[in-house]
């Protein structure tokens, strides 16, 4: 997994050197072809290193753990995308990062994860997920109160707006729903 993202810079550093050199290009062709020559570089190197589709869980729980605030946004996506409730404890424990761009990506995973795994109702265990997205609304940068936002709209069915007294509210309001096992979440 570390020589995958040598690689990739590698290819990145190539590339702009040669996009950063085509202004010296004078031929219209000449500047077709290398951009032929490098999409396919690009997209090899965004299959491989850029992504994390389709990777493991080990993979994605390393991801997690890697000091780059990128590599675990990106894992997190991927786990908004594609991953299960197994992932909600590790995503409430990123929902706490020192990087809002960490914070954003775990509060949409937790929404995603949450609205898939549970067609059926809430269960007891997700209270401590629902607050935790309340408590990031009060966030202090405006792109994490917008996901947290964003992801009780879809687990709720309810269009509120970031105001943490109003999800509150809801929240408390649907309580007798989810102590008889009753509550839903929203199609």
């Amino acid at each position: 997994m570390q020589v995958l993202p040598a690689v990739s810079l590698a290819i990145d550093i190539r590339s702009r050197k040669a996009l950063g050199n085509m202004s010296t290009v004078f031929n219209t062709s000449a500047r077709i072809r290398t951009l032929m020559f490098l999409l396919p570089l690009l997209v090899i190197c965004g299959l491989i290193c850029g992504t994390v589709a389709g990777a493991s869980q080990p993979d994605l729980a390393a991801g997690l753990r890697n000091p780059n605030p990128s590599v675990r946004s990106d894992c997190l996506k991927t786990i908004a995308a594609q991953g299960g409730e197994e992932w909600l404890h590790q995503l409430n424990l990123a929902s706490r990062a020192k990087e809002a761009t960490v914070r954003a990506a775990a509060s949409t995973a937790i929404g995603a994860v949450l609205h898939r795994s549970r067609p059926d109702g809430f269960t007891p265990t997700d209270e401590r997920h629902v607050v935790r997205l309340i408590e990031l609304l009060e966030d202090a940068d405006s792109i994490v109160t917008a996901s947290a936002t964003e992801a009780l709209r879809l687990i709720s069915g309810m269009d509120l707006d970031s105001s943490p007294a109003q999800w509150q509210a809801w929240w408390e309001d649907s309580a007798f729903l989810r102590n008889a096992g009753q509550a839903r979440i929203a199609d």
